[in-house]
């Protein structure tokens, strides 16, 4: 009787355990940490930041979206103005850290610093601005 109460006591602190750790461990890790929204107006000033975007991109995101951003049949075009979701600074930056599941993007909120997210929704924003800014002279 000894013995099956041990055994039964062990079994349940190691589920228990398991439980546990999922919970706060695993599921901590499924979470993408939140990242602060900067001042966009400031980050723009600075050049270093969009080339350094651009290189993120070069590495992390040519590979779906095409290495002239112009899309795939994975990924959508970036350099046109049609947005699946929000073409603001804020909206981009959110698409970039937490990902799109639908689409099957994965967020880089927990791979990259913020200010590597910041650089990398500054080049994304960038490839359509020069498609709205050539519309505009044609008008």
């Amino acid at each position: 009787m000894k013995f099956k109460i041990t055994v039964f006591f062990i079994a349940f602190i190691l589920i228990f355990g398991f439980v546990f750790y999922y919970f706060v461990e695993i599921k901590k890790e499924t979470i993408p940490p939140k990242i602060p929204n900067p001042n966009w107006e400031t980050l723009k000033q600075n050049p270093m930041l969009l080339k350094s975007g651009q290189s993120h991109f070069m590495i992390r995101c040519a590979k779906c979206h095409g290495y002239n951003a112009k899309g795939s049949s994975m990924a959508p075009n970036l350099t046109d103005n049609i947005w699946i979701y929000s073409n603001s600074y804020d909206g981009i930056l959110s698409i970039i850290s937490d990902g799109a599941p639908s689409q099957k993007m994965l967020g880089w909120a927990k791979k990259l610093k913020p200010e590597d997210l910041y650089a990398l929704t500054l080049y994304v924003r960038s490839l359509s601005e020069k498609k709205e800014a050539s519309s505009s002279k044609d008008h």
